[in-house]
């Protein structure tokens, strides 16, 4: 593998290493009981601590090198399972090609301790992450701007049992 492709690979980490610090942390239903953030301090460190393992596993996602991700926005929901991990784990929407899904799946599945998530309850919450695939800065921009177009009319059109504790976008 030469220099090029070795920095190539990389992009897709680097892009969400751009997108998650920026995230809303939670987003609280009409409910009484939904999910509030405890502490947006502790919250920013939490996403800085997902974003590391999640750059961590998107490099070493096992994608032959005859398929790369494409420039995408590949969007996966996921529930807390009771053992901290990542359960549930479903591709939403996106333009992303095979490898672009299975790289975004593979990432999602390799998350534990999401349990220490600051929120008063985070049993039951669906967390929805962005996970962002560009060949450029100049790509990635335009990714996140096309998402936050659609993000915001997707999260109301969610039923309303659902909370989304949003990881990236």
């Amino acid at each position: 593998m030469n220099t090029l492709t070795k920095h190539l690979a990389v992009l897709p980490a680097a892009a969400l290493a751009f997108a998650i610090p920026f995230a809303a942390p939670a987003l609280a239903g009409e409910k009484s009981d939904g999910i509030v953030v405890t502490s947006q301090a502790a919250m920013e460190e939490w996403q800085a601590a997902t974003t590391a393992r999640i750059n961590r596993s998107l490099k070493n996602a096992p994608i032959p090198n005859n398929s790369r991700p494409n420039d995408a926005v590949v969007q996966v929901t996921f529930t807390l399972g009771a053992d901290g991990k990542a359960e549930d784990i479903e591709v939403l929407r996106g333009n992303g090609n095979w490898a672009a899904r299975k790289s975004a799946t593979y990432a999602v599945r390799r998350l534990n301790d999401l349990d220490t998530v600051p929120v008063n309850n985070a049993d039951g919450a669906q967390f929805l992450a962005n996970i962002f695939f560009a060949s450029s800065m100049e790509v990635h921009k335009q990714l996140k701007a096309d998402l936050n177009k659609t993000l915001g009319a997707q999260l109301a059109a969610a039923d309303g049992d659902s909370e989304y504790i949003l990881l990236g976008g």
